[in-house]
């Protein structure tokens, strides 16, 4: 077997503006490429509900994870570790689950 150092299998992404537009079309394509997709989304939950179907329609776990991120902490950058540890979190939390 050769070895891929830019294989996805097994590996998990968190797509933020997961729900619609690029975001989504970049979530679906990570998945087909085998990893496990994350989504966040701030107001889009119907479209991020539907990709993560999507991506389970696949055999790739995922899940969809409600926050903006632009009203983080003011939306100033320094809050942005907080919130990702936040959302790492949910995602060890649903993986494990």
């Amino acid at each position: 077997m050769t070895y891929n150092a830019y294989s996805l299998d097994g590996k998990l992404v968190l797509v933020t503006g997961g729900g619609t537009g690029i975001g989504r079309g970049v979530a679906l394509e990570l998945a087909r490429q085998g990893a496990d997709v994350a989504l966040s989304y701030a107001s889009s939950a119907k479209g991020a509900l539907g990709a993560v179907e999507e991506i389970q329609g696949m055999g790739r776990r995922a899940i969809a994870i409600k926050g903006n991120l632009s009203e983080a902490g003011g939306g100033r950058s320094s809050s942005f570790p907080g919130w990702f540890g936040w959302a790492g979190e949910q995602c060890r939390n649903y993986c494990d689950g």
